[in-house]
């Protein structure tokens, strides 16, 4: 949906990374082990289809998922104020990593340019978007979670 879908649905040229909010979303519900093991996953099938670095997405994915994991014991895990703030650090780390990656293969960078134009605009679509993914991501967790034990 992320390269084939999501695209189509672009407004002024800005589009939710839905493949971050996921693992975002699912890390913050399922836990770091499977946030990262998704996020591999979930990087790979973007690195297949994206024109950039093989391995960019990944990395990043990872990365965003073992940094979203450290909320995983927080009380507020369920609540939606974290999955906000989530999803805004989540975006500033992943967009970042991507830009470092593509500046380290020697793709020319302008900091400033890709911080307001890339970044800033990438941070509120995904913390918009957020709730929809986040819910939806709830509603998978609560149907496929183990069964709880009733006495």
């Amino acid at each position: 949906m992320q390269s084939t879908l999501i695209p189509y649905l672009a407004v002024w040229g800005l589009k939710p990374d839905l493949m971050l909010l996921v693992i975002v979303s699912w890390t913050l519900l399922r836990g770091s082990g499977q946030g990262i093991l998704w996020s591999a996953m979930g990087g790979l099938l973007l690195d297949l289809l994206s024109s950039g670095p093989f391995g960019l997405c990944s990395v990043a994915l990872v990365c965003v998922a073992a940094l979203t994991g450290l909320g995983e014991m927080n009380i507020f895990r369920l609540s939606l104020v974290l999955p906000l703030m989530a999803a805004a650090l989540a975006t500033i780390c992943y967009d970042a990593i991507l830009l470092l990656g593509l500046h380290l293969v020697g793709k020319p960078i302008i900091w400033a340019d890709a911080l307001l134009r890339v970044i800033a605009p990438s941070i509120i679509v995904n913390v918009l978007v957020m709730p929809i993914v986040f819910g939806a991501m709830r509603w998978i967790h609560r149907r496929t979670g183990p069964e709880e034990i009733s006495w």
